[in-house]
């Protein structure tokens, strides 16, 4: 029997993910603050609050000598201003969506030298927009790391999935009170069948990879909008990359 991990399974992307691992005859570990609803045999709640290092570290009991899949999926977001940026505020936003995951690999280490580690990052890790500042660069961040790791666990596959908007709860509260057209959203069940696909290898691809995940009303979104150039000293020429 293949054993997975999943985070944030309380709900939305997790939740789904786990579902349909366990339809596919997992055995997963589900790791939370607040207990899922999800009834299988094959289920395991770890609770953990992953806002807490100290929980990451003791609460995360997996009999098993290897893991077979990873998904770091727990996040939260908020919206906040650039320069109204607090310790506070850092603190709320990284330690979920950065430290956490860090975390999460460290505890796991002995686990994972062979598996598949999905995280879902964001594709705001490379679009911004005004007042998700904190969020953008976290998600960055959590791409920048997962990159790295794949680097180093030679062994491992490592992916990173950077989606649009996905009909989440997060997503619901974030768009509260606005006029958001909800029928352009990736839904959770896709994702889910994203992550089984790289699972089970019907989507191959190679470690260290990033996928920006969209739906036929985000094509524009896979049009790289960076301002980056390149400077070489040598003849003082500059380049539009």
């Amino acid at each position: 029997m293949k054993i997975a991990v999943v985070t944030g399974v309380s709900m939305g992307i997790g939740k789904a993910v786990a579902k349909a691992l366990l339809d596919g005859g997992w055995k997963v570990y589900g790791v939370s603050r607040t207990a899922p609803i999800i009834e299988n045999e094959r289920f395991v709640w770890l609770k953990c609050d992953l806002a807490q290092a100290s929980d990451i570290s003791t609460n995360l009991a997996i009999e098993e000598a290897n893991i077979d899949l990873l998904v770091s999926n727990a996040g939260v977001a908020f919206l906040e201003a650039a320069v109204d940026v607090s310790v506070e505020s850092y603190r709320k936003m990284y330690d979920v969506n950065v430290l956490a995951p860090m975390l999460l690999v460290a505890a796991l280490k002995n686990k994972i030298q062979k598996s598949t580690i999905i995280t879902v990052s964001s594709v705001s890790d490379r679009i911004m927009d005004v007042d998700f500042a904190l969020y953008c660069s976290s998600k960055a961040a959590n791409t920048r790391y997962f990159e790295t790791l794949a680097m180093e666990l030679k062994d491992a596959k490592v992916i990173s999935l950077l989606p649009d908007y996905i009909d989440t709860p997060m997503l619901r509260k974030l768009q509260e009170g606005t006029d958001f057209d909800w029928s352009q959203t990736i839904t959770v069940d896709e994702m889910a069948q994203l992550v089984t696909g790289l699972t089970e290898g019907t989507i191959d691809l190679e470690s260290g990879s990033n996928v920006i995940v969209i739906n036929d009303q985000m094509l524009e979104d896979l049009e790289s909008r960076e301002k980056l150039y390149g400077y070489n000293t040598t003849n003082n020429t500059l380049i539009k990359l």
